[in-house]
């Protein structure tokens, strides 16, 4: 098979890093105003926690502007998370992170957009798919929704899932190392009353439940030769006890209005591309409580002739997944001026490859 096609995709939560989008924002407009545009929807600076290196640094900027605009509601959530900031950085909160990275993510892909439409060339792609939050954006750039209503759905995510999190306590994810494929899951989350959360490919599951029958599986891991990494994150995303979220989520989608889209997206939980905007509400309920299939996405962007993975956003997670996949594969990614230099430089060649 010719595999000429070219996949957009976008990291999800866990990408996020301090200073991030600050070096693409200084450079772009475009990038620029679409951090300036989410800080006044969110009624916070979320650049300044983007930007920022400084955790402390960042996190007193924020309190103060909550102050200034007497914002109670959200100093007082500030508050409880206090005695735990010097665990964890405000961008490891899910209430932050998701809007963080769909907001970068979202600007990686204007600046890109800007940087080829200065050369005589416009944003295409053929396929496109999101991890998990990154679904989101994947969303956006195929003209489900616009920059604003994208903002607000992630915004609405990352709190019903922080709070869903919160309530359940004691549950998580664990990772799943290995340098070999990892066999016999199955008999873990059997053994150990867990559940796979995401199949990134088979050197890397994460599972999720509760902490102390995460404990068992890591063990039973760790016997097996492979590494079992708890992750920083707010609760057991992916698996059933989120369910509650979902449903919040489920009717908070019902008063939203989405355009059918101009290029499919490959979903997570299903692997189907979609584009009608009832598909696009289950999806979004769905990938909530139910497994991200990241690999068995990817195979069938390959199988629909696609050699070219694009990767915008914050870091190169999902770059070095695809990889484990299909070494033969080109993936470019866009996250700062370098990157999104190479790109351009990379999808302008192959569109005059294209149109020959």
């Amino acid at each position: 098979m010719d595999r000429k096609k070219i996949a957009f995709i976008f990291p999800g939560q866990g990408s996020q890093y301090p200073g991030m989008g600050l070096e693409i924002s200084n450079h772009y407009p475009a990038a620029k105003e679409t951090f300036l545009r989410a800080d006044d929807l969110l009624g916070y600076k979320i650049s300044d926690l983007c930007w920022e290196k400084d955790e402390k640094s960042s996190h007193e900027k924020l309190r103060t502007w909550l102050k200034h605009i007497r914002d109670r509601f959200h100093l007082a959530f500030l508050d409880r998370l206090q005695e735990k900031l010097h665990k964890r950085p405000l961008l490891e909160y899910t209430r932050y992170s998701q809007p963080a990275v769909f907001t970068v993510s979202v600007a990686c892909l204007e600046a890109l957009r800007q940087e080829l439409r200065g050369s005589g060339h416009r944003l295409d792609f053929d396929l496109t798919a999101g991890h998990s939050l990154g679904e989101y954006t994947a969303l956006h750039a195929a003209g489900a929704f616009d920059f604003e209503e994208g903002l607000l759905l992630v915004k609405t995510r990352g709190e019903y899932m922080q709070e869903c999190g919160d309530y359940i306590e004691n549950a998580g994810l664990l990772s799943i190392l290995g340098k070999t494929k990892i066999q016999g899951v199955e008999t873990i989350c059997q053994k150990a009353n867990v559940h796979i959360a995401v199949y990134n490919n088979e050197y890397q599951i994460v599972l999720g439940g509760f902490d102390e029958n995460l404990k068992h599986a890591k063990q039973m891991v760790e016997e097996m030769g492979f590494k079992g990494i708890p992750l920083k994150v707010s609760g057991p995303f992916h698996t059933y006890l989120m369910k509650p979220a979902a449903d919040r989520m489920r009717a908070y989608l019902e008063g939203r209005d989405f355009t059918i889209m101009g290029r499919p997206v490959v979903a997570n939980t299903s692997t189907r591309a979609i584009a009608d905007p009832m598909d696009i509400k289950n999806e979004l309920t769905d990938q909530i409580f139910r497994p991200v299939l990241w690999k068995d996405s990817i195979e069938k962007m390959i199988q629909n002739g696609v050699g070219i993975f694009v990767e915008i956003g914050p870091g190169k997670v999902l770059s070095g997944l695809i990889n484990k996949i299909d070494p033969d594969l080109k993936i470019l990614n866009v996250e700062d001026r370098q990157t999104l230099g190479r790109a351009a430089q990379e999808l302008i060649q192959l569109s005059s490859e294209r149109s020959v």
